[in-house]
């Protein structure tokens, strides 16, 4: 969702960035954006979130982010306008770190370069998506509509991942390990014994 959002909103920065001030705001607000996501993976190590359910990272990384994204688009003073979009990157940041752990943590060793393969690989295929998407509204409304209609929509996601059972049941990340995503092998002939001929 992240990916499909910022894809909408790199597509009609330029011309929101033009609203601003021109070129000059549109380098600063992607520097913003890097610096939000950077800041965001390094301190994720010192935040201890390994201790907090998955679910509950998600859904306050995406309330936090959708929130800030929004907003960003209707302060005032352009100063505010790149602090705050810098910041709606942040959780962004942090949530990469710890998906990334609990695939390590999680997913098995033969299975590893499957899964990086297939989560980069959708990934992929969602930023070009957002972007066809954004572009298209971009032609028929407000680029800032088009940003904050992308920072409603990651609000979105947070907002039902708080109350999606499924999610609110994930474990917190220091208890991830490989029988979380495959069950052991032992209980799989077990299963396989009991229900053979």
């Amino acid at each position: 969702m992240i990916n499909a959002a910022g894809g909408a909103t790199f597509t009609v920065m330029p011309a929101f960035a033009d609203s601003l001030g021109g070129a000059g705001i549109y380098g600063i607000l992607l520097m913003a954006q890097a610096g939000g996501s950077l800041i965001g993976a390094v301190l994720a190590p010192y935040m201890k979130l390994e201790r907090v359910r998955l679910g509950s990272i998600f859904a306050a990384a995406f309330c936090l982010s959708g929130a800030a994204w929004c907003l960003s688009v209707f302060t005032p003073w352009t100063w505010l306008v790149v602090l705050i979009y810098g910041l709606s990157w942040f959780p962004g940041g942090v949530t990469n770190v710890i998906i990334n752990t609990v695939i390590q943590k999680g997913v098995p060793e033969k299975n590893m370069g499957t899964v990086f393969a297939a989560a980069s690989g959708l990934s992929g295929i969602a930023m070009p998506l957002g972007s066809l998407i954004g572009g298209s509204l971009g032609v028929i409304t407000a680029s800032s509509s088009v940003i904050a209609g992308c920072g409603i929509a990651v609000l979105c996601v947070g907002v039902f991942w708080m109350f999606d059972s499924v999610t609110r049941s994930l474990p917190a990340a220091e208890h991830v390990d490989e029988s979380w995503f495959a069950p052991p092998a032992s209980q799989v002939q077990g299963e396989t014994v009991a229900t053979g001929p």
